[in-house]
């Protein structure tokens, strides 16, 4: 190999590298940049578009078996900061439920009703209605209603210690509202 061809394969590698460097301190950084295939929990909630969840194949999975009757089932394939589980219900390319799942450690009551509000939609009522004595349930799980559309639900752990369900969703309509 002559110096002429080393040298311009040296200028040609410098200049590739000076490019990547140029373009990764040109892109947009934090939350407003999100990967091609991705979608952040802090983006999830009741009412988004499916769309949206099938477009992060690297976030959400489809889950065959919960697609049943028209739903469609996606759960998530990474774990919130608290160790939660998305579970995302949709149908007529809407998703109307969104369930978080604590296996392995449950959170705290409070930080469970913080996420139940945060997985609403911007729309729906910040506060919440606890569901007099027919929303507990024989497993211990409180009801709350945000307005007339939209319910939450919190599931307690076996142990009784803490939040192992958060569920939120879009009620039907119904001809009485």
């Amino acid at each position: 190999m002559n110096s002429r061809v080393a040298k311009e394969i040296v200028i040609s590698a410098l200049m590739v590298t000076a490019g990547a460097i140029a373009f990764s301190i040109g892109a947009p950084k934090g939350p407003q940049h999100v990967k091609r295939g991705y979608l952040p929990f802090e983006e999830v909630r009741v009412g988004i578009s499916e769309d949206k969840v099938k477009k992060a194949i690297f976030s959400f999975a489809l889950d065959h078996g919960g697609c049943v009757a028209g739903k469609v089932q996606y759960l998530s394939r990474n774990f919130d900061p608290q160790g939660g589980q998305y579970i995302l219900h949709s149908r007529n390319n809407q998703v109307y439920e969104v369930q978080v799942l604590y296996s392995s450690k449950p959170v705290s009551h409070d930080a469970a009703l913080a996420q139940m509000k945060r997985l609403l939609p911007s729309d729906a009522p910040a506060t919440a209605n606890a569901v007099p004595d027919s929303g507990k349930s024989s497993n211990g799980s409180e009801s709350y209603n945000f307005g007339y559309r939209w319910r939450g639900e919190l599931v307690p752990s076996l142990d009784k210690k803490g939040i192992s369900i958060v569920s939120t969703r879009l009620e039907p309509a119904t001809a009485s509202q």
